[in-house]
């Protein structure tokens, strides 16, 4: 029992001081990673900036797991995606190349790296394609696939960056870090079932 003193009731705190503190944690999740605050990647420098618009042909290549229509293309939005590595152990996957296609009537699936350089190039590109009505009209845009920089879980201010870009692009499926990767060319079998199941299924599901 108190001593007859009246205990102020809690104050509310408004919206506008909700809003404030949301984009002080934010900000503080992006400093500790060195990654720019805010609601939206900015655009990448003019050394990181991917090529958006670039009509590229398909190479020439024979096609990787089921050929012919029912293939989803992998299309790499900056250098070592691992989108050309990926084809080569997916099935019904072929890559094709770093820049939209002139000659591909089927899905494609944007391949970033889980780092804030992939995340921003990845934004990039599914903006330029939201922006382009004859882009549009041309090229299926299914999703997006992150393979991992790295062993370990994402940090933070990476998971957040991941939903910034799954806002304007679905994330379909994730590759974890693969070591022997860096040793030599991808060995099919030796692939875990698990992550290979669920990104096969994606890929399926964007035939």
């Amino acid at each position: 029992m108190s001593d007859g003193a009246v205990t102020a009731p809690r104050r509310t705190p408004s919206v506008s001081e909700i809003q404030a503190a949301l984009q002080a944690a934010r900000e503080g999740l992006f400093a500790a990673a060195g990654a720019p605050s805010g609601d939206r990647l900015p655009a990448a420098t003019e050394a990181q900036a991917p090529v958006l618009h670039r009509r590229a042909a398909v190479p020439a290549a024979p096609l990787s797991g089921t050929a012919g229509q029912s293939t989803v293309g992998l299309m790499s939005v900056h250098g070592g995606a691992g989108a050309r590595t990926l084809a080569a152990v997916l099935p019904g996957t072929h890559y094709i190349g770093g820049g939209w296609p002139t000659d591909w009537p089927r899905p494609v699936l944007l391949v970033c790296r889980s780092n804030y350089r992939g995340y921003a190039a990845a934004q990039e590109f599914a903006r330029a394609y939201r922006d382009d009505e004859a882009l549009r009209a041309c090229v299926e845009l299914a999703g997006v696939v992150v393979v991992a920089d790295c062993p370990g879980r994402m940090p933070a201010p990476l998971r957040r960056l991941e939903r910034l870009v799954s806002g304007a692009l679905p994330v379909v499926g994730h590759v974890p870090w693969m070591p022997e990767w860096r040793l030599g060319p991808p060995d099919p079998a030796a692939l875990a079932p698990e992550w290979v199941s669920k990104l096969t299924a994606a890929v399926a599901a964007a035939q």
